[in-house]
């Protein structure tokens, strides 16, 4: 035998051979005629610093997932944003990891703990915050969220199946026609859309407000109210921030030992507030300390020559805030604030006790603050 006709058997019975393998190892076909149901993949992207909540989070997946065949994958971690670079650079990992679903845990810039599910073939982002419900609430509707998703698209490729195997209605195909075997690859794909999440809430360094309230001393007969306007600033980092206060009030006045005394009061506060959040209301307290500015006018009831005098006095105690958000950057809040004064300023008239200023003053205060990225 010639050489080429050598070649040539060895060449038919490799051929013949390598298709006896591979027809041995294609899994059987369902009675309906379309494949077994293939395994799902979801990848699960490592957190920054978030190890309880990515475990329930796995916890909840591995429950609900259990009766839809599918595998949990943790590969590369988080993302530190939501551009659209940033989803992408996740779906690009999830099809490398063969997954139609990627879930992680991340924390946004105001402090806010959410889950995301990103739909790998739609680029579709969903959230799904943890305080209202809790970590492990939340854990747990993501998981449902991802069984539905994984359900619906096993249900979508099985119809698919269904109507790919069935022949056109009173149309045969010819005897010695092969049809092609259909492909997914093969069929139009529609083209993904990226579905921006919704934006983190920017930070916001400053703080403007102007409220109304009372300020009481001890000796309420120099009980006065007025404006209180302050301003602060926040730290990104950690849940502080540092405020400064001034408030213009009214002048109180009685009548004693013959004189008409009124009383100016110019105090001015700073302090350090502790904020903790959640969802549209924020509390924050902490120290404040104070100066107060006196100013006592007197003038003689009998129309005799009267006269003015200044003290001063420091105060030391105790604020707190409930902020409620209304719109992103606009806040109403209650401001409530406690404070011992030294020394205890007491003017006299003509050598009799006139104006005692006292030793603790307590003051609550409404108004709306506006918020300065």
């Amino acid at each position: 035998m010639k050489r080429p006709a050598v070649i040539h058997a060895l060449v038919v019975g490799l051929v013949l051979g390598l298709g006896r393998v591979g027809s041995a190892a294609d899994p059987p076909a369902e009675k309906d005629g379309s494949n077994s149901p293939r395994s799902e993949s979801i990848v699960v992207l490592r957190p920054r610093g978030l190890a309880v909540e990515d475990g329930q989070l796995l916890e909840a997946l591995r429950i609900y997932s259990q009766d839809v065949d599918c595998r949990l994958i943790e590969v590369g971690e988080a993302p530190m944003g939501l551009g659209k670079d940033e989803i992408e650079t996740v779906a690009r990992e999830a099809r490398e990891a063969g997954a139609h679903v990627a879930v992680w845990v991340s924390r946004r810039d105001d402090g806010q703990t959410l889950y995301y599910l990103l739909d790998i073939e739609t680029l579709e982002l969903r959230e799904t915050e943890l305080e209202p419900l809790g970590a492990g609430r939340a854990a747990e509707t993501v998981a449902l969220k991802v069984r539905t998703l994984l359900s619906e698209r096993a249900k979508t490729e099985k119809k698919e199946a269904t109507e790919t195997a069935k022949p056109s209605a009173g149309k045969s195909p010819p005897a010695d026609e092969v049809l092609p075997p259909q492909n997914r690859s093969s069929s139009p794909v529609a083209k993904s859309k990226y579905t921006p999440a919704r934006p983190s809430p920017r930070f916001h360094r400053f703080e403007l407000g102007a409220s109304y309230g009372v300020f009481v001393p001890t000796d309420t007969t120099w009980f006065r109210h007025g404006l209180l306007l302050h301003a602060e600033i926040r730290f990104q980092k950690v849940p502080l921030s540092i405020f400064v206060d001034g408030a213009i009030t009214t002048h109180p006045d009685s009548t004693s030992s013959g004189f008409d005394v009124t009383l100016v009061d110019v105090p001015l506060g700073i302090g350090m507030l502790v904020r903790w959040q959640r969802s549209r209301i924020e509390l924050a307290g902490g120290p404040r300390a104070s100066l107060h500015i006196y100013n006592v006018n007197a003038a003689a009831t009998s129309g005799a020559p009267g006269g003015s005098s200044y003290g001063f006095a420091a105060g030391l105690g105790a604020a707190g805030r409930l902020e409620v958000r209304l719109w992103e950057q606009v806040r109403a809040f209650v401001w409530i604030f406690a404070e011992g004064l030294v020394p205890n300023q007491k003017f006299t008239l003509a050598g009799a006790p006139g104006v005692n200023t006292g030793s603790f003053l307590f003051g609550s205060t409404l108004g709306v603050s506006f918020l300065i990225p």
